[in-house]
């Protein structure tokens, strides 16, 4: 080899063996895929090299263990498949001499996490590999069908629960997870807007058995990042909202998510021109408490979204478009006059009032 060359190699193995003794960051050690551990449902197969009449498949049971030919029970809950491969191997040694077991997982059992925080069915689930989920709003009236093939990520956690609410706050998620080395839950710092928006597949982790996913309020939520979020698959397309008072067609409206307050009156056939109090229209909104948000908005359709005339709404809400004075002051004379209109025509009305 020339001289060049071989110091190449030399100098390059020497860089790699000085990477293999750098200190890990904490963070990387917070995505680390943890090791797969056995439990009850998941099924193995075993072989013993050289050895017939050994060979089995067998599934863990709900206590935990397994039962094996010669050896009988043995206790692999939350072993890992090379614990449990050395456990059978340390049994079979006492009718074997040097055992060599091959133990493969066949299939895996489902998982259990809970789910907290800003979705739309907070609560505890079970996952498999295979998953259809439907994300609903609060009333249950629009969905989305979902599914996904394979181990599942946090993506997948969220839309089992019904998908995340427009008041979620993805750059902080948590999701604590029970750590076999110091005996208890370790909490991962989870910024999923990052796997949104730009890709990053390390956002959005596998999860596992007894795994906590907990979603916060987000303090303030852009409208470009809001209808990002929005058009996600971990959100629902649509929300329901109730326009009532001097609209053509006042009821419930089905509207795409983060739909701006404009949306919801145009889908309601439009303002009653001659009614209706558009500087003046109310926006009702239910707080997690159960107490009621009221808005007075200054209404102006032709402005882009923004907070003050023209807010994004959310499922749930309730827009009311008042009279305006003329009407409400018509409407008091129709009411006065009422009783005694089969009586008295327009114009004996108008010189009692006009006198």
């Amino acid at each position: 080899m020339h001289k060049k060359s071989l110091w190449k190699f030399v100098s390059r193995i020497i860089f790699l063996s000085y990477l293999n003794f750098l200190p890990i960051h904490a963070n990387q050690l917070k995505y680390t895929t943890p090791r797969y551990r056995l439990g009850p449902g998941d099924k193995l197969a075993m072989k013993i090299y050289k050895v017939d009449g050994f060979s089995t498949n067998f599934q863990v049971l709900p206590d935990g263990t397994i039962n094996l030919p010669r050896v009988g029970l043995l206790a692999v809950n939350d072993l890992t498949i090379q614990e449990a491969k050395n456990l059978i191997e340390k049994k079979y040694k006492k009718i074997i001499k040097n055992p060599i077991v091959y133990l493969d997982l066949i299939s895996t059992k489902s998982i259990r996490i809970t789910i907290t925080g800003e979705v739309n069915s907070p609560g505890i689930y079970t996952l498999s590999n295979s998953e259809n989920s439907n994300l609903s709003n609060l009333d249950g009236g629009e969905t989305t069908m979902t599914s996904y093939q394979g181990w599942p990520t946090v993506v997948e956690a969220l839309q089992r629960a019904g998908g995340i609410k427009q008041t979620a706050d993805l750059r902080n998620l948590a999701l604590k997870r029970y750590s076999y080395k110091l005996k208890s839950n370790e909490e991962i710092k989870i910024n999923l807007w990052k796997a949104i928006k730009d890709g990053n597949s390390n956002q959005n982790p596998l999860i596992f058995d007894r795994d906590i996913i907990h979603i916060p309020i987000a303090k303030s939520l852009k409208n470009e990042e809001a209808q990002i979020i929005s058009s996600s698959n971990i959100s629902p397309s649509t929300i329901t909202v109730n326009v009532i008072g001097e609209v053509k067609n006042p009821g419930p409206q089905k509207l795409i998510s983060n739909s701006p307050l404009s949306s919801s009156i145009f889908s309601a056939g439009g303002l009653n021109n001659n009614r209706s109090n558009p500087s003046s229209i109310n926006l009702f909104r239910i707080n997690l408490d159960g107490s009621i948000n009221k808005r007075t908005i200054s209404f102006n359709p032709y402005v882009d979204v923004n907070d003050k005339n023209n807010p994004v709404l959310r499922d749930g809400d309730i827009v009311l478009v008042k009279r305006n004075n003329w009407t409400k002051t018509n409407d008091s004379l129709k009411n006065l006059v009422r009783p005694i209109t089969p009586l008295l025509n327009a114009a004996t009305v108008y010189r009692i009032f006009g006198d």
